[in-house]
């Protein structure tokens, strides 16, 4: 017998056996799931650059990996700047310009929250070929 129980909460899972060729034996089995509480939430990004029309990707990184409840909800600061698809983690840029994009964990009273600065360029580029962006443009 093979037993997987997963849950947000702590729960108790109470399992009651018989056996098919001898019903008078049976066994009673009470088990306690304790959730793997969440200690830390990162984002796989803290800053990005991008243009206007470009697409990227945010996602949670949970401290431990095995924390139980695996889901955020996002918001973006200015959301005429980049929108994000709140089930992908796909940003779009929408305009040029500069906003955060915030991840939120909530479970009961515990909160965590991991942020991305986001500094969305012109589309075309006058200066050159400079594809690879980083944060040189925030100095």
């Amino acid at each position: 017998c093979k037993v997987t129980a997963m849950g947000y909460e702590k729960f108790t899972l109470n399992l009651y056996a018989i056996s098919k060729d001898n019903e008078s034996i049976k066994k009673y089995c009470k088990i306690d799931i304790v959730p793997v509480p969440l200690t830390k939430l990162d984002l796989n990004l803290t800053r990005k650059a991008a243009r206007v029309g470009e697409k990227f990707e945010l996602y949670p990184v949970y401290t431990p990996e095995n924390v139980s409840k695996k889901i955020v909800s996002w918001k973006v600061g200015d959301g005429s700047v980049v929108s994000i698809d709140s089930n992908t983690g796909i940003v779009t840029c929408l305009k040029e310009g500069e906003t955060k994009v915030t991840a939120t964990w909530l479970s009961g009273s515990t909160r965590f929250d991991a942020t991305c600065d986001v500094k969305v360029l012109p589309k075309d580029n006058p200066g050159g070929g400079a594809d690879n962006l980083d944060f040189e443009f925030w100095n």
